[in-house]
């Protein structure tokens, strides 16, 4: 899988060439603080942060919506710290199952996708066999004459012929 940073992804890519992307919800956006700070500055994940004067230069400043929000009061401040504290808990449980889950989800994909191979290996060799039987059912079918001239054929060597098509 491949961690980035707010969620874990897993891809894989099918036997047509349809790439997939397997993430988790968790751990999430809070990862960086509380739901209450989101969208009050700029959070980068860890690997973009040396890149942060670039990326914020390019931003267009947006009014923050929560500015005409009322105060909220101390008792559902605390809800909210409460409620984050249970969402980083449930996310720790849940993270290692979602994993678990991809994993297990790529290894179905990779088995379907062998699976499908071997069919395919197996209609080609079942096509050879077909045209095999042809070939012989046709060689019975010839006059005698004719597979004497085949047998002899097929015995002697070929020989090399120049540009111009005549033996070397």
């Amino acid at each position: 899988y491949v961690d980035r940073h707010y969620f874990h992804s897993l891809y894989f890519r099918e036997p047509g060439g349809v790439l997939y992307e397997l993430a988790t919800a968790e751990p999430g956006f809070t990862v960086d603080g509380p739901v209450e700070e989101l969208g009050t500055r700029l959070i980068l994940p860890p690997f973009l942060e040396p890149r942060r004067e670039q990326i914020a230069a390019r931003l267009t400043p947006l009014p923050d919506p929560r500015a005409r929000w009322p105060e909220r009061t101390e008792r559902s401040a605390v809800s909210a710290r409460s409620a984050q504290a249970e969402r980083s808990a449930r996310s720790e449980r849940s993270a290692q199952a979602e994993l678990s889950e991809l994993s297990e989800l790529s290894e179905q994909a990779e088995h379907a996708e062998r699976s499908e191979q071997a069919e395919r290996s197996e209609h080609a060799e079942q096509a050879e066999r077909s045209e095999q039987a042809e070939r012989a059912a046709q060689a019975e079918r010839s006059e005698p004459g004719d597979r004497v001239v085949q047998a002899e054929q097929a015995e002697r060597p070929e020989r090399a012929t120049t540009a111009s098509g005549a033996p070397s």
